[in-house]
């Protein structure tokens, strides 16, 4: 009897403890989706009409963090592209675009995140602000982007933000991009939708102090 009366007092504690404990948060990995929705565009001005160039091509990698159904944090992300897969409508630009962005000998664009904070705002939605590597031209700098992050029906994530680079601050090569008969101003706006795919095969979920607790209640 006080055998049973122990184990009954001993499961109501750790069911205390558990109700008391936060939720499990639940990391979970996408992918970037490959479709004509997901773009980077540069836009600039030049002195004779606004200069974009843009690519729909390029591959990347998140792990995003849920509490329930809402977005907790963005864990990992990661985007890199071809730099000469960024295009305009004038062949003179886009000749002046691979040689600022050291396109020949440093062909790939790459972005990784170091940070990141969430931050709610309506239903469904949230502010993303991001802190990474940018690397350009095979120069790594420090950059923030900042996203809005929408949950859509279909279970996939849309990021749509910008961030601004100045060719001369970023060590690109502004005076061979701006040089010649079509001369580009030194501020950028890079700005981009990215649509993140849920895997198929997740990760197997780790134990966690929530179910550490759950497995021991069931073995007493």
């Amino acid at each position: 009897m006080k055998l049973i009366t122990k184990l009954l007092i001993t499961k109501l504690t750790i069911a205390c403890i558990v109700l008391l404990a936060p939720q499990v948060v639940n990391a979970q990995t996408y992918t970037l989706a490959q479709n004509t929705a997901v773009e980077i565009k540069v836009l600039g001005k030049s002195n004779t009409d606004a200069v974009v160039i843009a690519t729909t091509s390029m591959e990347g990698q998140g792990s995003f963090e849920f509490d329930g159904q809402n977005l907790n944090d963005v864990t990992s992300l990661s985007f890199n592209l071809s730099a000469q897969n960024i295009q305009g409508k004038k062949a003179a630009i886009n000749k002046r675009a691979y040689k600022a962005l050291y396109a020949t000998n440093n062909p790939t664009i790459s972005y990784i995140v170091k940070c990141a904070t969430v931050t709610p705002t309506q239903d469904n939605k949230y502010g993303v602000i991001l802190g990474g590597e940018l690397t350009v031209g095979g120069v790594t700098q420090l950059k923030c982007m900042l996203l809005n992050a929408t949950m859509n029906d279909d279970s996939t994530i849309t990021l749509t933000g910008h961030t601004n680079v100045q060719l001369t601050n970023d060590n690109l090569k502004s005076v061979k991009f701006m040089e010649g008969p079509v001369m580009v101003d030194n501020d950028l706006a890079i700005q981009f939708t990215f649509i993140y795919k849920k895997d198929l095969i997740q990760d197997a979920p780790i134990d966690t102090p929530h179910n550490m607790m759950q497995d021991y209640i069931t073995k007493l």
